[in-house]
């Protein structure tokens, strides 16, 4: 099949330059196999249209020569309406042009700034309906028919007329999809159905969902959810930040405090007093962002509008989701199973149930979320009867319900097919059976000391409890990434485990440059304040600054924030904040600039400061710490008055179930009193059913009168609305050991686990720890308590106590040897200054007889600072086994073993290709003043120097080097790149040849002098980049962009480069064969992969001369001179089961036949 072409007119280099990398590297978009065309305005674009015929244009509306709007005209008359059109711009901003671009033309838009993300998925999205329909053709071929007959590419022209007239002149926003003002009833447009609707619509305009009295306000933004407002105290950023453990209570009660004195936004004051970052705080935003919308998928209940608007991504900080995602995670954590369980029961008869066309485009998310056992089954025809005789028929119910929610599955004939209430209820949310009003109902009835019915029996689907080893084996957690050493952890805030997912890579953390390190957190930090500021403080300007002086503001903000000074850096996802950044500087300028402008602008800021609604919420939330501060001290009556005013400041269910505890509490905790604070339960409950705050006050208020049957089913309904609240479960846990029910409280544990699913992981990893102690105390069952801990393991690979707890149980098994060294590795990475796990380790090898990885246990406590008088003796009496003089050289196994994970191996391969060209064009000269030629060895060193040197040099397969013996050096061994290498040698660096520390001195700079690594021997990063985007222009791939102004020595550097490898035949034929795999890595070659690659390097020969002197103290000591991370990494690498089979081989078995040879 042909490569689909796209063509690109756009007048900005940069830009034009931005959508060609989208089109040709973004992952959704690469098996497209785009060929891309571009032109610099709509004269050349429209040439390039006429002779190529692409599928797809994407064009800017102003430009010279021929407009976007002249552009678009003759393309809908050339090719007709099969082609398909996106208009970017960031001037005409018009509804009304947009809407008749939209409307008339057929075009697609999509304002500037936009984020390379949403332009490749909307892309995606018309590549995905244009290919089936034109296969093997043009889009003009396409098209020709339809002109032909008279239809709409026949129409177009005469449509077009106006639309240049109309546009002349005026300055638009967005254009915004779906209707432009639409309502409706959530019990028939459930949620999840509205997100995908607005979705497959692309809506842009804010979804307000209501359901009595709590609000929850969707911003989308082409059909994808960027921000979500709600008036639930429980969603605030606080709130889930305390909730996860981010926050103590007297860190967020400080950051109110901040926030309110000082007019900031609670992520704002976050950053001021320290707490998070502003890439954490972004990254919290967009977690809040999802639990908001999984939190509204529950609303059965309410009513929907949907307001278009154009402007709406200017409104809020953008905090994108995928709404498909979503949707179908949050269904999964939020259907009740057993309600979904007898919705399926309630289909008679041989009813069918068929997918809707429409499910296709969601069938990879739903298999991923779900799997794809109930849509093979329902592929097939198979009947509800043949669904519920599934295995797991709780979990197929779960599936179905999703399906039903979301208006992809329907049954054979519609509604007609189903009788009585399942006509009712089909394709729409089944009524709730335990919660909604119905949960109110019957708590008011029942009252707090009435007779209660026993609780019904409860299942746990997929949950066999005498099988907990499945179940800890099927955990779907992800796994995390092993833990920063000491000093790296200490310098990276996204270490904190109740981040979650958004850490990068330890080394991308580390090594990323400080320029752009600056830029990012200066873009994010700027653009975190920028939504809610007023155009004044925005500029940085007071209300009564003249108009020379907002001018001037202006241009040093925009200086400041250039696109221009920041092509050079990588700046990712930050790019898109920096344009907006921009924008909101411009459109403030527009304002104030203009005397009348700046007139109504002043009016409305006056009308805007008399609302008081956000200082409301915030002396509510005052009202009711002060009233759990007075509760917790005993004082009712005055807690009382506190959670009142709480209450009618910003009416929440939690201030009504506090205040309905406290009314119990200073009443004399009668049954009176009981039934008069069950009143209040009710209002709450009837506000909003979900909310768990009211079962748990139910709950203790029963407990409190005796009740204690009532106060379970209380805490487990709280518990089942929302496992990550720990608060019902302590209280559940507290009532069960108090009444020494252990089987039903383990029975408790699990249920409460299974309910998480992957909610909340350290609470899950907190439950299964506590669950082991409980079998193993308690229970006494060791096994299970074994089980346990390594689930707990699973979701906290930083508890040392679990680690311990897990390698003495592999320790005891000689089976399990291996388990046993990762176990105590782990806990080491997590505490490099552990005692106990240095000194299990360490018995653990000098029982088995393994004497140099015992050894190299007590060398690693020795250099921690915590060996004991048993390591230090076996040092002393061990010493490490130096290879003697006939020892074998590294074979490809022991190399594997040596190199390190960010040592690129076709960066490596890349770097040797062009050694030749790098001598030439930028020597590495050792020579200085007063320093010596290099000579040869033999001509400095005493002979047994010169053997030491020529066997290591054997060993590790590199040409022997000169040398130059230099006082400056000291101790130090420097390697040097040349046509032949040489090593900058201190008199004093080989004065004890015989030790560990002097041969490893010499092997790690040997090392370097391996093909490729030589490169980066005293050579900057910069420089070797320059050589990478070289290599990428020769091997005829698109070039890195280097055309700002202040780019331009780069690029010289880069073209002088270019032209030497074109050069060199032998560099042109080894890049055409690196071209595939240099295509493909391309996107990961930014400055920071050339720095960790250089870091990786140097791991790799600290590894190298650690395997050849085998002497851990003296390596270590050598080391952390120079990083303390990097002893770290080589003691890591030292207790590694590698490292001692390689150390075995090198040392003990001697040379393999095939390296003997």
């Amino acid at each position: 099949m042909p490569p689909l072409k796209v063509l690109v007119v756009e007048d900005d280099l940069h830009t034009r330059n931005i959508i060609e990398m989208v089109l040709k590297r973004d992952r959704m978009l690469r098996y497209h196999q785009l060929e891309v065309l571009t032109a610099s305005d709509g004269a050349e674009g429209l040439a390039l249209f006429r002779q190529h015929g692409p599928l797809l244009v994407i064009t800017d509306l102003l430009m010279p020569k021929l407009d976007g709007f002249e552009l678009i005209e003759a393309l809908r008359r050339e090719g007709g309406e099969a082609l398909v059109i996106i208009a970017t711009s960031a001037i005409v901003r018009d509804p009304g042009v947009l809407r008749k671009l939209e409307r008339d033309f057929k075009v697609h838009v999509q304002l500037k700034p936009f984020s390379p993300r949403v332009l490749a998925e909307q892309v995606q999205r018309l590549l995905a309906d244009l290919v089936p329909a034109t296969p093997g053709g043009t889009a003009a071929e396409a098209a020709r028919p339809l002109a032909a007959e008279g239809g709409a590419a026949s129409g177009g022209p005469a449509r077009a007329a106006p639309l240049k007239a109309v546009a002349s002149g005026l300055a638009v926003t967005t254009a915004s999809g779906g209707p432009d003002r639409a309502e409706g009833d959530l019990a028939k447009d459930p949620p999840a159905a509205l997100l995908l609707r607005a979705f497959e619509g692309q809506w842009s305009g804010t979804l307000e969902l209501a359901r009595d009295k709590l609000q929850k306000c969707v911003f989308l933004l082409n059909g994808h959810p960027i921000f979500v407002q709600s008036n639930l105290r429980e969603e605030t950023l606080g709130e889930l930040l305390l909730r996860r453990g981010g926050l103590t209570e007297e860190q967020h009660r400080g950051v109110l405090r901040l926030a309110q004195q000082q007019r900031l936004r609670y992520g704002e004051a976050l950053v001021r007093a320290r707490i998070l970052s502003e890439t954490d705080v972004m990254s919290e935003l967009v977690q809040q962002t999802r639990f908001k919308l999984e939190r509204c998928l529950r609303w059965r209940l309410g009513r929907w509008v949907f307001v278009a608007d154009a402007q709406v991504a200017g409104k809020v900080p953008r905090c994108t989701v995928d709404p498909v995602r979503v949707v179908f995670d949050g269904l999964r954590g939020s259907i009740d199973v057993e309600d979904a369980t007898a919705q399926l029961r309630r289909w008679r008869g041989p009813t069918r149930l068929l997918l809707q066309p429409r499910f296709e485009r969601y069938r990879e998310s739903f298999a991923a979320a779900f799997g794809d056992r109930v849509l093979a089954a329902v592929g097939t025809g198979c009947t509800v009867e043949e669904l519920r005789a599934l295995p797991d028929g709780s979990g197929v119910a779960v599936e179905v319900e999703v399906l039903l929610q979301t208006g992809m599955l329907a049954p054979e004939g519609g509604a007609a097919a189903l009788g009585g209430s399942e006509r009712a209820a089909a394709g729409r949310v089944p009524t709730p059976g335990a919660a909604g009003a119905g949960r109110a109902r019957s708590l008011g009835d029942r009252g707090a000391v009435g007779p209660v019915e026993p609780p019904a029996a409860r299942t746990l689907p997929s949950f066999d409890l005498l099988a907990m080893d499945s179940l800890a084996a099927s955990l779907r957690q992800p796994p995390r990434p092993p833990p920063l050493p000491a000093a790296a952890t200490a310098r990276a805030s996204a270490a904190r485990p109740w981040l979650g997912e958004q850490s990068s890579p330890a080394h991308e953390r580390d090594q990323v440059s400080d320029p752009l390190r600056l830029a990012r957190q200066l873009i994010e930090s700027t653009y975190l304040g920028l939504h809610r500021k007023n155009h004044y403080e925005v500029l940085g300007v007071i209300g009564d600054t003249d108009a020379a002086g907002i001018e001037v503001a202006y241009r040093v903000k925009r200086k400041h924030f250039d696109l221009g000074r920041h092509r050079d850096l990588d700046l990712g996802d930050a790019y898109a904040h920096l344009e907006e950044i921009c924008a909101a500087f411009d459109a403030a300028f527009a304002v104030l600039r203009d005397p009348q402008a700046r007139a109504r602008y002043d009016e409305e800021l006056a009308t805007q400061r008399g609302s008081s609604r956000g200082n409301a919420a915030m002396r509510a939330e005052d009202c009711y710490q002060r009233g759990k501060d007075l509760l917790q001290r005993g004082h009712q009556s005055d807690a009382l008055l506190a959670f009142g005013d709480a209450r009618r400041l910003h009416d929440q269910p939690l201030y009504r179930a506090e205040e309905a505890l406290a009314h119990f509490l200073g009443h004399g905790r009668t049954p009176t009193a009981g039934a008069e604070a069950m009143l209040h339960v009710q209002e709450a409950l009837a506000a909003d059913p979900s909310h768990p705050a009211p079962f748990i006050a139910a709950g203790r208020i029963s407990l409190a009168l005796g009740a204690p049957d009532e106060a379970v089913q209380h805490f487990q309904e709280a518990i089942k609305l929302d496992p990550t609240r720990s608060e019902a479960f302590e209280l559940l846990e507290q009532h069960w050991r108090e009444q020494q029910r252990f089987d039903l409280l383990e029975e408790e544990y699990r249920r409460t686990i299974f309910l998480l699913g992957g909610a909340d992981r350290r609470w899950a990893a907190a439950l299964w720890k506590r669950l082991g102690r409980l079998y193993r105390e308690e229970l006494q069952d060791e096994r299970r308590a074994l089980l346990a801990a390594k689930a707990a393991l699973k979701l906290d690979p930083n508890d040392t106590d679990l680690r311990l707890l897990v390698a003495r149980s592999d320790a005891a098994d000689p089976r399990r040897w291996s388990e046993a060294v990762s176990g105590f590795r782990a806990a080491l990475r997590v505490d490099p200054c552990d005692r106990t796990a240095l000194q299990q380790l360490f018995r653990l090898h000098r029982d088995a007889g393994r004497q140099e990885p015992a050894r190299d246990v007590a060398a690693a406590a020795m250099l921690r600072g915590v060996a004991n008088t048993e390591q230090l003796r076996f040092i002393a009496q061990q010493p490490a086994a130096l290879p003697s003089m006939a020892a074998p050289i590294l074979d490809a196994t022991q190399w594997a073993v040596v190199l390190h994970a960010d040592a690129d191996p076709w960066l490596t391969e890349l770097f040797a290709l062009v050694a030749a060209v790098l001598r030439e064009l930028h020597p590495t000269v050792p020579l200085a003043s007063g320093l010596p030629p290099p000579v040869a060895a033999e001509s400095v060193w005493p002979a047994a120097a010169t053997q030491l040197l020529t066997r290591l040099a054997r060993q590790l397969q590199v040409p022997e080097p000169l040398l130059v013996v230099s006082p400056l050096a000291g101790e130090t061994i420097e390697a040097f790149d040349g046509e032949r290498p040489v090593l900058v040698v201190g008199p004093s660096a080989l004065s004890q040849r015989e030790s560990g520390t002097a041969q490893f001195r010499l092997a790690r700079a040997l090392a370097r002098l391996r093909p490729g690594w030589i490169a980066s021997c005293r050579r900057e990063a910069a420089l070797l980049q320059d050589y990478l985007v070289a290599c990428v222009e020769v091997c005829g791939l698109t070039p890195l962009g280097l055309d700002g102004a202040e780019s331009r020595r780069e690029a010289a550097r880069v073209q002088q480069i270019a032209r030497a490898l074109r050069a060199r035949p032998e560099v042109l034929e080894g890049g055409a064969r690196l071209g595939e795999r240099l295509g493909s890595g391309l996107e990961a070659s930014a400055q920071g992969a050339v720095t960790c690659w250089l870091v990786g390097v140097e791991r790799s020969a600290d590894r190298a001369g650690l395997l050849v002197c085998g002497d851990l103290v003296a390596a270590g000591r050598v080391v952390v001179e120079r990083d303390a991370a990097a002893e770290a990494a080589l003691i890591d690498f030292a207790l590694s089961a590698e490292y001692a089979e390689a150390r075995r081989r090198l040392v003990v078995l001697g040379a393999p036949p095939d390296a003997a040879a």
